[in-house]
Formats: C-alpha cells, structure tokens, sequence
C-alpha cells in the first residue's frame, strides 16, 4: 500500500496537522472515530430519555394524587 501525507484539519486544535497514512487507513480511521460519536450520542440520548420518562411519570403520579374536590 502506498502511504501518501494528508492534510486534515484537527477540529480540537483548530489547525491542519500533516499525517503519513495510506488513503484506507485514513478512512478506516474516520468510520471508527464517527461509529464511536456515534455509539456516544446514542448512549446519552438512552440517558436523556430515562430522565425526561422518570420526570413525565412523576409528574402524571403528582397529578393523579391529588385530590379533586370541587367544595
């Protein structure tokens, strides 16, 4: 495999770094970084989700026990 120097932009740093991969390694390298976000924002969105269903469920449970009497 031919390895060829790339220039990519580190959005951490704000720079262009100078890399030495062959262009399948640069891309190998790219679908793992976004399967790992990708995996991560799935986790936190499965953690938003139970808080969001806990508060609702409350919220409905507080509603229900209240008393409606309209003396």
């Amino acid at each position: 495999m031919s390895r060829s120097k790339y220039e990519v932009f580190n959005i951490s740093t704000g720079k262009m770094e100078e890399g030495e991969l062959s262009s399948s390694e640069f891309f190998d390298q790219l679908a793992a970084n976004i399967a790992d976000q990708s995996q991560r924002l799935y986790d936190i969105y499965k953690a938003e989700r139970e808080i969001v269903e806990s508060i609702i469920d409350q919220a409905a449970l507080d509603v229900e026990s209240r008393d409606r009497s309209t003396d």
